[in-house]
C-alpha cells in the first residue's frame, strides 16, 4: 500500500493528458482487477470532463488517438500480441494469473518488449512480493532486460508533483496507521 499503482495510473494519465497520438497498455493479473483498478483509480484520477473512461480504455477526449487500453495477463497472454506502446504498466505482477505454461519472463519478451519498440516505449512493472516465485526469479534478472528497479512512496509522489498534497492527505487519513 505504497502507492505503486497509483503511480503506474499517474504516469498513464501524464501521457494521456498531452494532445498528441499516445498508446498505453494497463495489464492487471486478471480481468476482475483490472476491472477494480478502473474503478478504484483511473475513475479517480482522470478527469471525467477531459477523459472518456471505462473498463476497456481511457481516451483524451480532445484527441481519440491518445488512449490507454485495458487487459490482463491471465488466461492466454498471447492474445494482448501486437499494437505498439509508449508505456505498459503491469500491476501486481507477481500475483499475475498466468495459463498455458508462459512465465512472467515470457510474457514480458513476447507482449511486452515487442510492442514498446517502435515507439522506445517505458515498461513500469510493480508487485508487492509474494514469495519466491516466478515474479522473484525476473526481479533477479531485471538488469538481463536493461530494466531497472525502485521504490517510491506516495510522498515522493508528491514531491514529484505526481500526486497533490490533498489527495496524498485524503489517501493517508483513511488508510491503517500500521500501513
Amino acid at each position: 500500500q505504497e502507492g505503486k499503482t497509483e503511480l503506474g495510473v499517474r504516469l498513464h494519465e501524464d501521457l494521456a493528458s498531452r494532445p498528441s497520438t499516445s498508446a498505453g497498455l494497463f495489464l492487471a493479473k486478471d480481468k476482475k482487477s483490472g476491472k477494480k483498478a478502473t474503478r478504484e483509480k483511473f475513475m479517480r484520477i482522470f478527469d471525467d470532463d477531459k477523459f472518456v473512461i471505462n473498463t476497456e480504455q481511457v481516451y483524451l477526449k480532445d484527441c481519440e488517438t491518445s488512449v490507454i487500453y485495458m487487459d490482463s495477463v491471465d488466461k492466454d497472454p498471447d492474445r494482448i500480441r501486437g499494437g505498439t506502446y509508449n508505456l505498459i504498466h503491469w500491476s501486481e505482477m507477481a500475483f499475475s494469473k498466468i495459463e498455458m505454461g508462459h512465465t512472467i519472463a515470457s510474457v514480458f519478451d513476447k507482449v511486452c518488449q515487442p510492442t514498446l519498440r517502435m515507439r522506445d516505449g517505458y515498461f513500469f512493472g510493480e508487485t508487492t512480493l509474494n514469495g519466491k516465485n516466478d515474479f522473484y526469479d525476473f526481479y533477479n534478472a531485471a538488469h538481463e532486460y536493461g530494466l531497472h528497479t525502485l521504490r517510491v512512496s506516495l510522498g515522493m509522489m508528491v514531491d514529484m508533483g505526481l500526486m497533490s498534497r490533498a489527495d496524498y492527505e485524503a489517501i493517508e487519513s483513511t488508510t491503517h496507521p500500521d500501513v
